[in-house]
């Protein structure tokens, strides 16, 4: 039954009563100091889904926020991202096996196709190609890279910026002053003649500099009959100067290059898995950044970061047009293909301060900022003479242009144990397009350009019940700006409808974090979101398929069951939710990607020092791969299970680790698009060592 917007305020009302209710003085409790005595307090930690504060900018008080350490579990192949977010609840993967890019939703919100709905940072910088303008997400840092990562739910449209689903924030390995030399290796291989070269040095260069610097290079022939290879190659160096005690500059940059096979959908789930049904379809990526980060804690209470990144991301796809073969799982038969060039120029800068003092309250948190974001991006088609050229004759030619000017603002007021976080981001979003050539349209061509102004408000409440609970309550707006796919057709027999409008949500979540003891922590929330005039596909038609209500429970645990010689956990997470669109010629319907449950649970062992493993569960339920709930589009429910080992050799410096994926060989897929069913892998082994000095 979805709950309509009396009964929504009503719980908010209440909920604000509870919250808000004054404690008296001799009541206010903290909670107890954690002490780290070695890797295996600290590997007990790493598996809880409780979030704390850090001396970062981003105020985390009253929202929902989920880390995920990464030396919890034994090292995955890039990218597995199931196996990745197995301990992230809400995340939904649409498994893509040949890594062009990430396909990923949260609670049913939108398209999971290049994770459009979400937003990827790494140390700050954004990965999406343009996250105003083209959304896509074709590049995320290996996750032997990662140290942890951040999931931010509601707020996260204040702190960063677009995308209703949220954001993740990645915490790269960085440099630290005062070590010595490091030099490690490692080599991976796998099922599909996968196999995976690493190296990294960290090199103190003075007392006050250190430079470290990574390279990876991985490839897979992937598991059709044809053209599901991919070859991935980069590198990343990152050079940290400390002035004095808390004073610091980062210098980073990175250059990445891929091609990828484009296998092709099918056209039913039970014929041969491995068909390949588009042989010369491919893509070709290619990403270079830099970034320079200033940090000044100023003194104690008074921090400022200020963040300078640019660069260039190339995206190429070369795919043969279809003549008479069926769009859905057929495989085309022209002498000829689309090539698509597009080419995005980013410069920007981020700016942050937080600033603790008093003002009304106890205490008083301020954190705010001002992103200035450029990106120049040119798109050029062509059709070529053959079904895999690599270039023809010019059919458009399209300047784009995305300008930014983003201001926020939050207050954090304490009171004893509560806390109340009101805040207010206004995006002021230029755009502009200008057609210089397109043979195909009927119409003039279009030069339009326009300002958007976007005011987004957010409330988050927190307040402890005793020294092992806290209760939270958030209430954030964000949006989806419309993307230049949106309002120029990109791809062949593609029609817009002419009175698109932005997307817009509001989140409404309350919960309780619990320590219930030192073996048992978990995360209990209800949620309520409203997302309006989300964009959708309705046949060859992208319009506003009508607004929408997400509800539902999500939780995270950590139970440890054994402690000992050999340590084991219970982790796990659930979404149940309940999705329909309310308004609309799709009312009634169920929005795409949405599954009733979403069950993601494990257990993870840690034998000292010397070893790690995990055996993983996920489950999702059924659900459709469109708006218009086709039943061509229907996934059905499937379970994976994974089993990953990691060790030491005694006295050799040797990490040795294995992994069999998708363990009781599952015959699923979780992707369904206009061109057809994309199997999920099937069994998959991996193994490798690493070694340092």
């Amino acid at each position: 039954m979805i709950i309509n917007k009396a009964r929504a305020l009503s719980l908010t009302l209440i909920l604000l009563s509870t919250l808000l209710t004054p404690a008296r003085a001799e009541e206010v409790l903290v909670l107890p100091e954690i002490e780290v005595t070695g890797d295996r307090d600290s590997w007990r930690q790493s598996l809880s889904p409780l979030v704390t504060e850090s001396r970062e900018t981003q105020l985390k008080k009253g929202k929902k926020v989920i880390v995920v350490d990464s030396k919890a579990a034994p090292v995955a192949p890039t990218n597995n991202f199931r196996y990745q977010f197995a301990r992230t609840p809400g995340i939904m993967v649409s498994e893509v096996n040949n890594e062009s890019y990430s396909s990923m939703s949260v609670r049913g919100l939108g398209d999971p196709h290049e994770s459009q709905n979400l937003l990827f940072l790494a140390d700050g910088v954004p990965l999406a190609s343009d996250m105003y303008g083209y959304g896509a997400n074709y590049y995320q840092p290996p996750a032997e890279w990662v140290e942890r990562s951040e999931f931010f739910r509601g707020g996260a449209g204040l702190l960063y910026g677009p995308m209703p689903g949220g954001a993740i924030s990645y915490q790269l390995r960085k440099p630290k002053q005062g070590e010595g030399f490091k030099l490690w290796s490692g080599f991976r291989s796998g099922s599909f003649n996968s196999s995976t070269y690493s190296l990294g040095t960290q090199v103190p260069v003075s007392e006050n500099d250190a430079v470290l610097v990574e390279a990876q290079k991985r490839s897979s022939d992937g598991f059709r009959q044809s053209n599901s290879r991919y070859d991935i190659g980069q590198a990343r160096l990152n050079w940290s100067h400390a002035f004095k005690k808390g004073e610091s500059l980062s210098l980073s940059a990175h250059v990445y290059g891929s091609t990828h096979g484009e296998p092709g959908g099918l056209a039913s789930p039970s014929g041969d898995r491995t068909q390949t049904t588009t042989p010369n379809d491919r893509l070709e990526l290619g990403r270079t950044f830099g970034s320079l980060e200033y940090r000044n804690e100023l003194n104690s209470s008074l921090l400022l970061v200020s963040h300078l990144y640019g660069g260039a991301f190339t995206r190429n796809s070369f795919r043969q047009n279809l003549e008479t073969a069926s769009q859905f799982g057929g495989t085309p038969n022209a002498n000829s293909n689309t090539i698509q060039k597009q080419n995005f120029y980013t410069l920007a800068n981020d700016t942050r301060v937080k600033w603790d003092h008093a003002f009304l309250a106890e205490r008083n948190t301020l954190s705010s900022g001002v992103l200035l974001y450029a990106v120049d991006s040119p798109f050029i088609q062509e059709q070529g003479t053959s079904g895999d050229a690599s270039s023809g004759a010019a059919q458009k030619n399209i300047d784009r242009k995305t300008r930014t000017v983003s201001l926020f603002l939050e207050e954090r007021f304490e009171w004893g144990r509560t806390s109340v976080t009101p805040g207010i981001r206004v995006e002021n979003i230029y755009q502009a397009i200008r057609e210089n050539l397109n043979s195909g349209s009927a119409v003039p061509l279009r030069n339009n350009s326009e300002w958007a102004h976007v005011p987004l408000f957010g409330l988050g409440i927190e307040t402890r019940i005793d020294s092992r609970r806290e209760a939270y309550l958030n209430f954030s707006q964000s949006y989806r700006p419309m993307a230049f796919q949106d309002t120029v057709p990109l791809n062949t027999g593609d029609l817009i409808s002419e009175d698109l409008k932005p997307s817009k949500a509001w989140t409404l979540e309350t919960g309780i974090r619990d320590r219930l003891s030192e073996r048992l922590t978990w995360d209990l929330s209800a949620f309520l979101i409203s997302y309006t005039d989300q964009f959708g596909r309705v046949g060859n038609v992208r319009k506003n398929t009508g607004a929408a209500i997400h509800q539902g429970l999500e939780a995270a645990y950590d139970l440890e069951i054994l402690r000992g010689p050999m340590d084991l956990h219970w982790v796990g997470n659930l979404t149940a939710l309940h999705a329909r669109f309310k308004e609309g010629s799709l009312s009634g319907k169920t929005p795409q990607y949405a599954p009733k449950w979403l069950v993601k649970n494990g257990l993870y062992s840690n034998i000292g020092t010397r070893a790690k493993a995990s055996l993983l569960h996920t489950f999702v339920s059924d659900h459709f791969g469109d708006d218009e709930n086709s039943i061509n589009r229907k996934i059905p429910a499937y379970r994976v299970v994974d089993l990953t080992l990691e060790g030491k050799i005694p006295h050799t410096g040797i990490n040795v680790f294995a992994g069999v994926f998708n363990l009781l060989d599952e015959g699923y897929f979780s992707r369904v698009r206009s061109n057809g069913i994309e199997p999920a892998m099937p069994r998959n082994f991996s193994f490798g060592l690493s070694a340092g000095i």
